[in-house]
């Protein structure tokens, strides 16, 4: 008897036990969360071209996400569709569809 084949006998047992007549499968489809710090987020959206410059211009004051200053450059951000990072007043990037697209006013 294999492993699985215990596993699969031992839930059949459990939930005859339960009164269960079937047991299902749920799949649930979420995406996954994608947390890193703002230094490689900025490198990420093409806003910076290092991370030593992404420090300078946040230790500067010139970065905003989602319309929020970024005062720390020990801060981990939530990557999602539909951030906006702003640096200085002429560049924007957008996250949309999984890429960034930048702007230049």
């Amino acid at each position: 008897m294999s492993v699985w084949s215990a596993i699969l006998n031992t839930v059949k047992s459990v939930s005859n036990f339960l009164g269960l007549t079937s047991v299902k499968k749920v799949e649930v489809e979420m995406e996954p969360l994608k947390v890193m710090p703002v230094t490689e987020m900025l490198c990420d959206a093409r806003v910076a071209v290092s991370r030593a410059e992404g420090r300078r211009m946040i230790k500067m004051g010139g970065i905003k996400i989602d319309g929020e200053k970024v005062g720390s450059v020990v801060r981990d951000v939530e990557i999602r569709d539909g951030m906006v990072v702003e640096v200085g007043k002429r560049r924007i990037a957008r996250r949309e569809g999984g890429e960034w697209k930048v702007e230049r006013k």
